[in-house]
């Protein structure tokens, strides 16, 4: 949990994004069952810059796959900070184990 309050202390200090909250979740990831930190944040630039969308949820992912690890971060936009959706792109990636 020492990257987490690195991540947060990062993130406090920081006036464009606004930590929200966190929370680790059940993933397959590249076929492999692992576990991904989701971390949410809240945009404050100008709505006339990102359009309506001002939260962003960002995916840690570190895991063993075809014998090396593999460090993967993917974010995306939404305008629902409470979306289980992810984008075409992060489904051919990783799917949220339900």
């Amino acid at each position: 949990m020492d990257m987490l309050k690195a991540l947060v202390d990062i993130d406090a200090n920081n006036s464009v994004v606004e930590y929200l909250q966190h929370e680790t979740i059940d993933i397959l990831f590249q076929g492999i069952e692992t576990k991904a930190l989701k971390m949410k944040y809240k945009n404050n630039l100008p709505d006339v810059l990102i359009g309506k969308r001002n939260i962003i949820i960002v995916y840690y992912i570190v895991e063993k796959v075809r014998e090396r690890y593999v460090t993967c971060v993917l974010g995306q936009y939404t305008e629902d900070v409470n979306t289980k959706y992810l984008t075409l792109f992060f489904n051919d990636v990783f799917k949220i184990k339900e």
